[in-house]
């Protein structure tokens, strides 16, 4: 899979997975529907973000013991305070519940997809 159709697909299924994830942790609350969609929109977009915010630091740090944790924890901090902004500015009834699986699940696919850049830089490089 090259990665512009691997950035793509990933969108749609944090949009849809994460959508769906906010609109029935907020079931009971009146603007359920709002929360889901904000977080769908918003898992969309910032899944393409993060991939591009990855490329950038796999180019600007070194290689070292850290060097594929540091982007991910800058990565999913600036994305996550993003997310619970528009939570708060939306007044989401369920923000922690709504926003922390999509930030545990965020890191791992941080770490994921430096490593698959990697992989495809090495194999570009051969």
């Amino acid at each position: 899979m090259s990665l512009k159709s691997y950035n793509y697909t990933s969108a749609i299924l944090a949009f849809v997975l994460w959508g769906t994830w906010a609109y029935f942790m907020n079931i009971n609350s009146s603007n359920s529907f709002i929360s889901a969609f904000a977080q769908g929109i918003a898992s969309f977009i910032i899944t393409l973000v993060m991939i591009k915010i990855i490329e950038y630091f796999y180019d600007l740090f070194p290689e070292n013991k850290f060097y594929f944790i540091l982007p991910s924890v800058i990565t999913v901090f600036i994305t996550s305070s993003f997310v619970i902004g528009i939570h708060l500015f939306i007044n989401t009834e369920n923000i922690f519940i709504t926003v922390l699986p999509t930030v545990i699940v965020a890191f791992i696919f941080t770490l994921f997809t430096t490593r698959k850049i990697s992989n495809y830089t090495k194999k570009k490089e051969k």
